[in-house]
């Protein structure tokens, strides 16, 4: 591939989400907020108004408060991991880790997850920040209870677009997505990645974060990718991008 992915080629296969898992990103009836002291269920609370959802607290702060009780918050959230494709819990993000950690699945598979602080300084992009949506849950939440959301994810923080969330966003899913780490750190590393998507499935052409270059030839490229049927060079700022596309 021209200029070469730490010199070898990595090819991103785009295809149509037929049998295959879809995430959900969290709506305003499919979040479950967690509350484990009294100021942070008045939090939790305002989350809830603001986000939809299910509050669930601690026994011993919820009585008479009118949302659901639980004795064991890792009980809970096994019970619950699955079931909602949004979680926002008002604890320490310590405590939240060992409580998701034995039900994490894969990036294309685990919900959203955020924590605040008690006092709703910070809302933490936990798990899932792309394609389960926890980046923007992070920036609702912040906004929710006026503090500041944390995104750690490479690609946000550098100002780049997400492969993933923009095959998301088409309809479209990446049938290797162990391969996005390598296409990711290219770009991060700026170097060339080169995009086959002939009938602009992706949108690049309407994608702001891109610039596409006048440079696009058809015909079946010379890769282990079937399928592809041409090619698309598109630009990021000032530099060539080079994403293998099927």
């Amino acid at each position: 591939m021209e200029g070469g992915l730490s010199g070898a080629s990595v090819f991103l296969l785009f295809d149509a989400p037929v049998n295959c898992y879809i995430p959900r990103m969290p709506n305003n009836t499919d979040v479950a907020v967690y509350a484990l002291t009294r100021q942070g269920l008045i939090l939790a609370n305002r989350l809830a108004a603001e986000l939809g959802g299910v509050v669930f607290a601690s026994r011993r702060i919820a009585e008479g408060t009118g949302v659901q009780p639980f004795d064991s918050l890792p009980e809970l959230v096994a019970e619950n991991f699955s079931r909602f494709s949004g979680h926002v819990f008002v604890a320490a993000a310590g405590i939240v880790v060992r409580c998701i950690a034995p039900h994490l699945a894969g990036k294309d598979r685990d919900p959203a997850v955020v924590c605040l602080d008690q006092e709703g300084r910070l809302a933490v992009s936990l798990l899932s920040g792309h394609l389960g949506g926890a980046n923007d849950l992070a920036v609702r939440c912040a906004q929710a209870v006026g503090g500041q959301p944390v995104v750690t994810t490479a690609t946000d923080s550098a100002g780049l677009p997400s492969l993933d969330v923009l095959a998301a966003s088409r309809g479209l899913v990446i049938g290797n997505l162990d391969r996005v780490k390598g296409v990711n750190g290219a770009l991060l590393d700026k170097q060339p990645v080169q995009v086959y998507d002939p009938e602009d499935f992706l949108g690049l052409a309407e994608e702001k974060l891109f610039c596409r270059s006048v440079t696009v030839t058809t015909g079946r490229p010379e890769s282990p990718a079937s399928g592809c049927r041409g090619r698309k060079i598109v630009r990021t700022g000032t530099r060539c991008a080079s994403i293998p596309v099927c």
